[in-house]
Parts: structure tokens; C-alpha cells; sequence
């Protein structure tokens, strides 16, 4: 016999399913909430640059007030506590934004808090206000952000057992991960002993090899583009003392030698270097710091992502071509520039003409070298201006694990009885 109270009227069943679809479709529109509030959210950690017993004062790179979605200060062995943003000006020195917070009574005397830190989250520039000309916001020219198939995001890979275009890596050397900064997934690139294609590399290019359908994702003489992405080596990256490339902007056509513009990780420093516009000119020196575009190095950051973006204006004339990066190298200092804005020859000359030139990401190092070392790189995002670019290559990760949870609360609830 069954028992009385789990005997069910007709209706029952009706009014319970009515129920559990109800508060499935509520959780799920909170769900949805919840991802459009961070959407245009990113996280930026800074460290303080003076402390008082009182207040701790933080640099804070390029943000505005505006900028500040909340703030939350964490230090070691205490609990993070939320706080108020007080004031965020800009040095008349350095024109950088600096941030003062009140510290909770708790927190006093603040010199005593090891590893304090200011957790900011920040909107992303794409959000334009509703008094922006929309048309300033820009336009994004295509993504590579891991969120699409490689073949559909790349003409080809150099990596072992050979070049292939479309894009078919091994996917023991190249392939999408679900470690990632932004999106659902990033880039994971491996390197072995010996690996050799072309040179020991294992890169994804928009050219060398080329497939048809990606010419559209060549620069072009007289292009002006925003490139945004981020970077994230781990804790175990050699630091031999050598090169190792990670970005290149390279001519499409084969022979033209070393890259026009390349970001050098190696030597335990990150360092941006340049070429000249002759065909078949290699960086050498440069990797110094000498020739045509100076080079810029700051200290290597690991176990972090990093932010980059690329600001670049097309040409193989020195006086026409132009060069600037901003970044956050996960150190404390938040956004800021990096290499600040030079004219440079940013393509070479083929048969007295300017070559177009293509984006290549990946390891590409010195074959004296013979650890296994990994590299990810997430969100690159091609724009019109800093704001397109950077709106998606620095959106926040999506919560993919989260939601799947919630995705079978869901399914165990709509089977219960």
C-alpha cells in the first residue's frame, strides 16, 4: 500500500511541475543578471605606494573614479573587507590615477597588514555612456579569443609534425584550454626539446602558411589598429639567458626576415623590440634595445595573466608608421603605458613595395634551449580603437563550471518528486 502521504491527486503533478519550472526560470534569470553585471566587469589588483595608520594610497594607472565598479582590500591572514573608494585623482607629474582608501578600524595601524592589496573591479572602456557618441566606441575586425574552432580563428599553425594551413596543430603542442583569463577558453601552446618547424616553435599566424578566406586579418599600409590580449606564463618558465618570442608582427610573404615588431620573454624580462624596413632584415641587436624602435623591458611577471594592448600604425616609412603599448603586468601598478608612442617602421619593403604583415602568437625560442615549457594566451581581439579591442579581450571568464552546477540542481529538481 502507499502511503496516504504519497498518494497524489490528478493535479498534483500539474501544480508541482508549474512550481519547479517557476523557480527554475527565476534562478536562471538571476543567473543571467548576474553575468550581465560582470560581463563589463574586470578584476585589477594594485599594491599601496604609501600607508599610513589611517589610509593606504594605491597607483592606479589610467582609471577614473568612473571607472570603479567596488573595492576590496585583502592582506595576509586577514578576512578582505569591501570598502569605499575615497578619492581618485590624477598626478600632475605623471598624469596617473591615484586611489586613497579609509581603512576599516580593524585594519589599523595598516603598516602592519602584510601583502595588502586593493582588489578593484572596473568597467570595461566599451561601455559607452549613454551621452558617448556610439561611433567612438569602435568596431571589432575579428577575434582569435579560443572561443571558436583554431582552424576557424587561425590560416595556419607552425608547430611539429609540420606547417599546416588551414590551422590543424597537434593538439599535444596547440590547443584550447579551459585555463583562460576571458571567455570560456585560451590558447595553450607546449614546447618540447627539439621540436622544430621552421625553427623550434609551436605558433599560431594568420599567414606563413597562408589559406584563403583570412586575407581580410592582413595589415595593410595606412591601417590604424588596436591589438588587446593577455598572456600567462607559469611559475616554471625558464629564464635561460636567450630569446624567446611570443608575439610577432611579421611580413606575409616568406624571406622577409625577422619580425617588423615582437615581445621577447626571455632572460627572465619582458622586452618589446623592433626592426628596420629592409627585406630580409633580421632584429639581432635589437633585442638590446638598438636600431630603429628602441626597445622596452620590464620585469618578467609568471603565474599571473598579463594584459596587453598593441597600438599600431601601418608602414614601412618610419615617419608614418607608429608604435605604443599599454599594459598590466600583474604587478601592482595596474594599467599603464609601456612603451610610450614612437614613429617606426612597422612593415618592410618588397620590390619597393610595403608588404602586408600578419599576427603570429605562440613559442618561438632559441633551439639551444631544452626545457618543456607552456604558454597561454587568451582574448586577442583586433579593433578599430582601444575601446572595441579591449572590451573583449578583457572581459571577465565566464562561469562555465558554475552554471553547469546549476544546470543539474536544475535537472535533479525537475526529477524529483
Amino acid at each position: 500500500m502507499v502511503p496516504p502521504d504519497r498518494v497524489r491527486t490528478p493535479a498534483q503533478p500539474l501544480h508541482f511541475s508549474v512550481g519547479r519550472l517557476a523557480v527554475a526560470a527565476l534562478a536562471t534569470l538571476l543567473v543571467l543578471g548576474l553575468l550581465a553585471s560582470t560581463a563589463h566587469a574586470a578584476g585589477h589588483s594594485y599594491r599601496p605606494v604609501r600607508i599610513t595608520d589611517r589610509s593606504a594610497t594605491f597607483a592606479v594607472g589610467e582609471l577614473a573614479n568612473r571607472d570603479v565598479v567596488s573595492a576590496r582590500l585583502t592582506a595576509r591572514g586577514r578576512a578582505s573587507r569591501r570598502v569605499a573608494v575615497t578619492l581618485v585623482q590624477r598626478s600632475a607629474r605623471s598624469k596617473r590615477g591615484v586611489l586613497r582608501v579609509a581603512l576599516p578600524r580593524s585594519w589599523r595601524p595598516a603598516r602592519r597588514a602584510k601583502r595588502l592589496r586593493i582588489r578593484l573591479r572596473v568597467r570595461s572602456r566599451a561601455v559607452c555612456e549613454k551621452s558617448t557618441d556610439p561611433s567612438k566606441c569602435g568596431t571589432v575586425l575579428w577575434r582569435a579569443d579560443a572561443e571558436s574552432s583554431t582552424a576557424a580563428e587561425w590560416a595556419s599553425n607552425s608547430s611539429v609534425p609540420a606547417a599546416a594551413a588551414p590551422a590543424q596543430p597537434d593538439t599535444s603542442r596547440i590547443a584550447r584550454s579551459s585555463f583562460r583569463a576571458q571567455g570560456a577558453n585560451a590558447y595553450r601552446f607546449e614546447m618540447r626539446d627539439g621540436d622544430d618547424s621552421f625553427g623550434e616553435r609551436a605558433e599560431l599566424g594568420q599567414a606563413l602558411p597562408s589559406a584563403p578566406g583570412f586575407e581580410d586579418r592582413w595589415f595593410r599600409a595606412g591601417q590604424e589598429r588596436w591589438i588587446a590580449m593577455q598572456y600567462y606564463l607559469p611559475t616554471d618558465w625558464p629564464a635561460d639567458d636567450t630569446w624567446q618570442t611570443v608575439f610577432q608582427i611579421k611580413p606575409v610573404s616568406p624571406g622577409g626576415g625577422g619580425p617588423n615588431l615582437g615581445l621577447d620573454v626571455g632572460r627572465n624580462r619582458l622586452m618589446f623590440y623592433g626592426n628596420s624596413n629592409d627585406w630580409g632584415s633580421t632584429a639581432g641587436k635589437l633585442f638590446y634595445g638598438a636600431g630603429p624602435l628602441a626597445g622596452r623591458s620590464y620585469r618578467l611577471t609568471r603565474g599571473r595573466w598579463i594584459k596587453l594592448t598593441w597600438h599600431i600604425v601601418f608602414s614601412a616609412d618610419p615617419a608614418a608608421g607608429s608604435l605604443e603599448v599599454f599594459g598590466d603586468l600583474a604587478d601592482g601598478q595596474g594599467m599603464r603605458t609601456l612603451v610610450p608612442r614612437r614613429s617606426a617602421a612597422t612593415m618592410k619593403y618588397l620590390d619597393g613595395a610595403m608588404d602586408p604583415v600578419h599576427l603570429r602568437v605562440g613559442i618561438y625560442r632559441d633551439p639551444a634551449m631544452t626545457a618543456t615549457e607552456h604558454l597561454f594566451v587568451d582574448g586577442i581581439t583586433v579593433a578599430t580603437t582601444r575601446t572595441a579591442a579591449e572590451a573583449n579581450a578583457y572581459s571577465t571568464a565566464a562561469p562555465v563550471a558554475f552554471l553547469g552546477s546549476i544546470a543539474r540542481t536544475f535537472q535533479r529538481a525537475l526529477r524529483a518528486g
